[in-house]
This record gives structure tokens, C-alpha cells and sequence, in this order.
């Protein structure tokens, strides 16, 4: 990120990226006790603890014909995680019309590990009517 986004009451974490469309931010507010555990080119990881418990937030740009980082992503399987960004994955299972190499594996990657993907409903690729921007967690439903 060239220019650090200031906006009242947050704090702002940011992670360059690769090329001029990547890069990663999280804004947390202020008040909540947060901590930088992982930042690598275009992937960013927080902890947040709220009541004891341990809460992963993380923002992630993969770029066009490259595959999500695995080794990055699987070292929060057995811990409380989300992570949102611009996976550059299409897949039918989430809405795509058709299928990429990024969403096939993303999607192989959910089946073992019991992982689920947050998608919205709509497009939200500006180049295309695919859904490449979602979210990752442990858990979907709660």
C-alpha cells in the first residue's frame, strides 16, 4: 500500500503486494486488543482475543493464474479463522459459471479439512460475472 488509509477510531495494518492491483489492509477498532501474527507478500494475519478466546483474522490478494498459499493458509486448521480477499479462484460451488485451476484447488482444500467458504450471492469481479472475492473460515455457521 503506497498511502497509509487513516479512518477515526482505527488502527490499520497493511501488507504490500506483488503487482499494482495487489496488497492487503485490515482496519480494527481502536479499542480491541489485536496482534500481527503472519504478513507476507499479499497475506496479512491478526489475532484478536476477545474474552480468553482467540479469534484469526487475515486478508489475502492471490493473483490472477496462481494458486492460494496452502502452506500459509494450513497453519490455522485447528484454530478460529477468517480470511478475506480477492482469491482470483472460481469455482461452480460458489456461483462461477465455470471453473479455474485456483478453484479447483481451494476447493480440494475444503473437502479434507473440513474448511467452508463465505460467498457472496453476487459478482464481484469487475472484469467478469465470477464471485473471486469471498471469505475462508473454520466455521461458516456460527
Amino acid at each position: 500500500m503506497r498511502k497509509q488509509i487513516k479512518f477515526p477510531n482505527y488502527h490499520a495494518v497493511s501488507q504490500p503486494g506483488t503487482n499494482s492491483f495487489g496488497g492487503v489492509i485490515i482496519l480494527y477498532q481502536f479499542h480491541l486488543e489485536c496482534k500481527v501474527v503472519e504478513k507476507y507478500l499479499n497475506f496479512l494475519m491478526i489475532k484478536l482475543t476477545s474474552n480468553h478466546d482467540d479469534i484469526h483474522i487475515g486478508a489475502i490478494h492471490v493473483p490472477p493464474n496462481s494458486v492460494p498459499p496452502f502452506q500459509l493458509l494450513s497453519k490455522y486448521q485447528n484454530k478460529s479463522f477468517y480470511i478475506f480477499g480477492d482469491f482470483n479462484a472460481k469455482h461452480k460451488n460458489w456461483g462461477c459459471k465455470m471453473n479455474n485451476t485456483s478453484g479447483v484447488h481451494l476447493l480440494n482444500w475444503f473437502e479434507p479439512t473440513g474448511n467452508e467458504i463465505i460467498a457472496p450471492t453476487k459478482p464481484t469481479s469487475k472484469r467478469s460475472d465470477a464471485i473471486i472475492d469471498f471469505g475462508i473460515t473454520h466455521d461458516a455457521k456460527g
